[in-house]
């Protein structure tokens, strides 16, 4: 009978040392081919779920660089075209000044350049600028897609 099987059957770690006159039940072999589906079913699981975490993260890398290189290239276009105007994305509008910090602080701490800005309806936080509503596109995608900054709802503001 496997270590593992006579373990899981008396709730204890196959490493588990037993002690003298440690009580532990044996199984009977209709159990033990019960055990070992369940153990090679939970195993199957683990590696679904492995093999799921492990495209997530591939997929959200293949966004990230893909976001870059579109923002890159958004950028030699503006420098190229001599585009006017200077663009913000506006990631959050914070209710107090405290939140809006914080905020700013994520995003900082994941390279972007940010600023904050009292408004009517709270403190509106901002990345950028951009020269170039092209190139503030690009940006706003590339924060979308960042899960540094866990965000998905920035937009482009017009600066001047």
């Amino acid at each position: 009978m496997p270590v593992e099987v006579l373990a899981q059957a008396n709730n204890l770690s196959p490493s588990a040392a037993l002690q003298l006159g440690q009580s532990i039940t044996i199984p009977s072999s209709k159990q033990v081919q019960r055990l070992e589906r369940e153990a090679a079913a939970a195993e199957q699981a683990r590696e679904k779920k492995r093999q799921q975490e492990e495209a997530l993260a591939k997929k959200s890398a293949d966004a990230k660089r893909e976001a870059q290189q579109k923002l890159s290239e958004a950028r030699k276009e503006v420098k190229e075209t001599d585009a006017k105007g200077s663009f913000g994305v506006q990631v959050a509008l914070a209710n107090d000044q405290a939140k809006a910090d914080e905020l700013a602080k994520k995003f900082r701490a994941a390279g972007y350049q940010v600023k904050t800005s009292a408004t009517s309806r709270g403190v509106r936080v901002v990345v950028g600028p951009e020269r170039g509503k092209v190139a503030a596109l690009a940006l706003k995608d590339k924060i979308n897609s960042d899960p540094k900054v866990n965000t998905t709802s920035a937009w482009v503001l017009y600066w001047r």
